[in-house]
């Protein structure tokens, strides 16, 4: 049953990522076609560093309004990608804790 719930964990920790991600850049299509991935990296950076990659990735976009200068938008960027890389392991946690438990993998 751990192994189970070491494949869901794995499972979440790339499909979380990759949602959010796919989900900015629709919002932003103008700014992701300039300083977002391409396929092979976008795929290399979520498979690989799972919600380590959202700092990252909403940094290359940047965050806030166009007038402010790039510099702002990509600490913006960061401190937004960091937000949602604690939501998204959050997420994934809350998510395996309660397949643990529910499969009695988990232990009081």
């Amino acid at each position: 049953m751990s192994v189970l719930v070491f494949a869901a964990s794995l499972g979440l920790n790339i499909i979380i990522p990759w949602w959010v991600v796919r989900l900015s850049e629709r919002f932003a299509k103008e700014t992701a076609e300039r300083h977002g991935w391409s396929e092979a990296s976008f795929r290399a950076a979520v498979v690989v560093f799972g919600p380590l990659s959202l700092p990252v990735h909403f940094a290359r976009l940047g965050a806030g309004p166009r007038g402010l200068p790039r510099v702002v938008r990509v600490v913006l960027g960061l401190v937004l990608g960091a937000v949602m890389m604690l939501l998204a392991a959050l997420l994934a946690g809350i998510v395996i804790s309660l397949l643990g438990w529910l499969l009695g993998a988990v232990q009081p």
